[in-house]
């Protein structure tokens, strides 16, 4: 029995100390752009692009508004383990009105360079829980083998320590095709 659980520990163990982490990324930037709804509203998308000298646009999503916004995080995670994924690339936008907000995107790159986005996550911090909801991929702690998991979870010390799984979607290389929105609606 103790072997057992000596074994159970070194696998987790393992599992942990080869997980990923996103990293910090300069290959990509942010423009804002003006754009019209139906109703002549006027309204403001962010466009991801590649800082190389063709400025390729990668992916765009709304926002909530440009003048909130306190801090643009753009970092990748490579290899996430996912069939047909080479990197995931994610923005972290920052708004500060009373508490912080952080609205994610994750965009998935192919490895026939397509650009898959998925749902946008929101985050609101106002000093009062350690706790984030994030998407985890199989290369990260508390991943988990073909799926791409929405997860409460909580960190201390820049350490994801508990992660509850919320939803997940079963991943078939990339079987959503380069249509850009894994969901038509956000």
């Amino acid at each position: 029995m103790k072997n057992i659980l000596l074994i159970i520990a070194v696998i987790f163990t393992a599992q942990l100390s080869f997980s990923q982490d996103f990293e910090p990324s300069n290959k990509y930037i942010l423009a804002l752009e003006n754009a019209l709804s139906e109703n002549e509203d006027v309204s403001i998308k962010a466009l991801l692009k590649t800082t190389n000298d063709a400025e390729e646009n990668l992916s765009f999503f709304p926002l909530v508004s440009g003048e909130n916004i306190n801090e643009v995080v753009i970092s990748t995670l490579e290899n996430p383990v996912l069939n047909g994924v080479q990197r995931v690339i994610k923005v972290d936008v920052k708004y500060i009105e009373y508490c912080t907000y952080t609205i994610s995107n994750y965009i998935l790159e192919t490895t026939k360079g397509d650009f898959i986005s998925l749902p946008m996550l929101t985050n609101e911090d106002c000093n009062d829980e350690p706790s984030q909801l994030v998407y985890l991929f199989p290369s990260q702690a508390f991943g988990k083998e073909n799926q791409i998991i929405t997860s409460q979870i909580m960190v201390e010390a820049n350490t994801v320590k508990a992660a509850t799984q919320e939803d997940s979607f079963i991943w078939n290389d990339d079987s959503y095709g380069a249509s850009g929105q894994l969901y038509e609606e956000l």
